[in-house]
Order: structure tokens, then sequence, then C-alpha cells
């Protein structure tokens, strides 16, 4: 029943859903226009979704994984460095509306850099994007009620939990990606937002 659970918990924070979750959540909150945020979320998957999906495959393919959790430290270059160049890309063409909606703006550089340092500390450490995203999310969900951003933070636990229960990061690990993702988010914000 407990694998089952953390199966669930961590299928729920994986990043590709909490970063598009946020996206949308920011774009409900600040009431930014549906048309503008579709057409930004279509760019982000066109250019960063297949380009991380592509590379992902790839190792998977290369190393013959069962599914698409890339556990290995040595096998998550390629994906991080294929999401950096994606949101390099898409922080280059994308802008011209950008600045009209700053917290979507946050959004990006915050995700961008995110991709950029975890894959740098992956060099090295095995680094938690679970926890990343989580810990992201949670500092804009605060950024709006603080209350809210408690509740979430809990949720960012508890998923770090099903992580390590799956054996796929430790606790420190998970540890440093959501504190990672709630700095970067909390920088962002108070630069481009004030």
């Amino acid at each position: 029943m407990k694998s089952k659970w953390a199966r669930i918990l961590s299928d729920i924070g994986n990043p590709l859903i909490v970063i598009t979750m946020l996206y949308f959540f920011v774009a409900y909150i600040e009431r930014y226009p549906a048309k503008d945020v579709m057409l930004f979320l279509l760019w982000t998957t066109l250019i960063v979704g297949s380009m991380l999906v592509a590379s992902a495959l790839w190792v998977k393919i290369r190393r013959n994984l069962p599914n698409m959790d890339i556990i290995e430290r040595e096998d998550r270059y390629l994906p991080y460095l294929a999401s950096f160049v994606g949101y390099l890309i898409l922080w280059l063409i994308a802008p011209a509306r950008l600045p009209e909606y700053p917290m979507l703006h946050a959004v990006v550089m915050s995700v961008m850099l995110g991709v950029l340092i975890c894959g740098l500390v992956n060099l090295k450490w095995k680094i938690s994007f679970h926890g990343f995203s989580m810990g992201l999310f949670s500092s804009f969900v605060f950024h709006y009620n603080f209350v809210a951003g408690l509740i979430f933070l809990f949720l960012t636990v508890v998923i770090g939990w099903s992580r390590v229960y799956k054996g796929v990061h430790t606790w420190a690990q998970v540890f440093a990606g959501g504190l990672l993702g709630f700095t970067l988010g909390f920088l962002s914000i108070k630069l481009l937002v004030g």
C-alpha cells in the first residue's frame, strides 16, 4: 500500500506536471489573457518539451531503462542540458510579450536558472528536480497566500518522502532541490515583480 502511494505522489510531483501547473496557476491568479498564456505554453511545449522528451528517450533507449524515471546521476546530464538549451531558446525568441507578464517572466527565469544549477550540481552530486519544482511552486504560492504556501510546503515534503521511499533520492537531495527551487522563485519574484 505504501509503495502505491509513493508512486502516485511521485507522479504528481513530476516536474513537467508541476511546472506546467505553475504556469496556469500564475496566469489564473494574475488574470493574464488565456490566449497569450496558451500561446506561451505551446511555445514552451514545442521547444523545451520536445528537447527534454527527445533527450530522455535517448537515455531510456541507450540505457534500456524500464521507464522515463532517470535515476542515475550520470544519465541525467543530457536531459538537464537539453532543458536548459530549450529554456534559453524560449527566453530568446518568446520574450516579446513576456515583460507584459512579470510573474510569468519570473517563472521562466526561475526554471531556466534552476535547470542550469541542477545540471551543474549534478556533475558532482545528485539533486532532486522533483524537489526543485515543488519548492519553486511553493514560493509562488507563498507570494499570494501565506497559509496556502504552508500547505504547499507540506505537500512538497510529502512528495519528497515519495522520492526517498522509492529509493530515487536521499532526504538531503530532496531538501537541496526544494530549497533551490524556493530560493530561485523568491528571488525571481522580488527581482522582476517587486
